[in-house]
């Protein structure tokens, strides 16, 4: 038995229709792929965001508590002040 392998017109048709078919399927699994693979990103830069933003306000609080801390100590001077030296001179 013999086979002959003849290359007709609509051979090479078909061999280019599913040539650009696979190349359609693979851009496709690609593209989805990626967009699966960025939406993991995507969490664990909003979770990253989600830290900075507590970070940066937990840095908020402390800076506002050290000025309010600075404000009492200068309004309290005056009053402070007589009260150490009165102590200087109990010493």
């Amino acid at each position: 038995m013999e086979y002959k392998f003849n290359l007709t017109p609509r051979l090479i048709s078909l061999v280019i229709f599913c040539a650009i078919a696979l190349m359609v399927l693979l851009f496709a699994l690609g593209y989805q792929i990626g967009k699966s693979s960025s939406a993991g990103q995507r969490e664990d830069a909003v979770d990253m965001l989600d830290d900075a933003g507590q970070r940066a306000r937990l840095r908020a609080e402390q800076r506002l508590e050290s000025r309010a801390a600075a404000g009492a100590a200068t309004l309290a001077a005056p009053v402070t002040a007589p009260l150490r030296n009165a102590e200087q001179a109990v010493r």
